[in-house]
């Protein structure tokens, strides 16, 4: 089984969570955590061309909002 979406995605929403709570002491080390992880399957995800690894329009349009 490969590197899919769905890592991504939870990192989005562990971002979101950090900055919807900001004075939660946590907060930062999610940040940390969901920047890390976009840095490490971004590369992963996205094809030379931009487009993304699953060849899904419906993933490529999710993940560029």
């Amino acid at each position: 089984m490969g590197i899919h979406n769905h890592v991504l995605n939870n990192a989005s929403a562990l971002c979101t969570a950090a900055y919807a709570f900001e004075g939660h002491e946590n907060s930062k080390l999610w940040l940390e955590k969901s920047r890390g992880i976009w840095d490490e399957y971004w590369p992963k995800l996205i094809l030379e061309d931009g487009y993304f690894a699953e060849q899904s329009s419906f993933y490529h349009v999710l993940l560029t909002r």
